[in-house]
């Protein structure tokens, strides 16, 4: 009979020891942050303040459509911050290194500097740089073209932009 109760209470002491250690293994949600989309508009017609206001909801969108489909956890970074960071238009999306060291300094893993390029009043392409911020790299240039009204198709190019980004963000290893 010891010997039985002496097994139940190693088991019980491994199992307890077990509960407590294998939780120090887990990998914990890759930080994305997401940084406000800049119009990149090549029509000869000004943007209007609707535009702008179109342009501006986007970075919300694409938190809320990558939420929903990945495992990431959404690092919001202030928008003083970015913008002291982006010393001009396409700054950011034009120098990884900065928008790293930015990322970083919110404790995010991957950074998503958007554009909208509107080379024509037909279509438009919803473009997202992915950067690793640990590596100051660009891991993929991701980009979703969208036709037709903006308020109907933009919804879908949100969600098509999100997935594709999962499936990055889903197969990039683990630091």
């Amino acid at each position: 009979m010891a010997n039985g109760f002496l097994s139940h209470t190693a088991q019980c002491a491994l199992l307890c020891s077990l509960f407590f250690v294998l939780p120090s293994f887990a990998v914990a949600a890759a930080g994305i942050a997401i940084v406000d989309f800049e119009s990149y508009n090549l029509t000869p017609v000004e943007e209007s303040p609707a535009e702008k206001q179109y342009v501006a909801t986007l970075s919300g969108m694409l938190e809320q459509q990558v939420s929903a489909v990945s495992d990431v956890d959404i690092v919001r970074i202030e928008a003083s911050d970015a913008d002291r960071a982006n010393a001009g238009f396409g700054y950011l999306f034009e120098h990884p290194g900065e928008a790293a060291r930015l990322g970083k300094k919110y404790g995010a893993d991957w950074i998503v500097v958007g554009r909208v390029h509107k080379p024509s009043f037909l279509f438009s392409y919803l473009m997202a740089r992915l950067v690793n911020v640990h590596t100051a790299e660009v891991a993929e240039d991701l980009i979703v073209e969208i036709k037709g009204q903006q308020d109907v198709v933009t919804q879908k190019g949100i969600e098509r932009l999100a997935q594709k980004l999962s499936v990055r963000l889903n197969h990039a290893p683990q630091h």
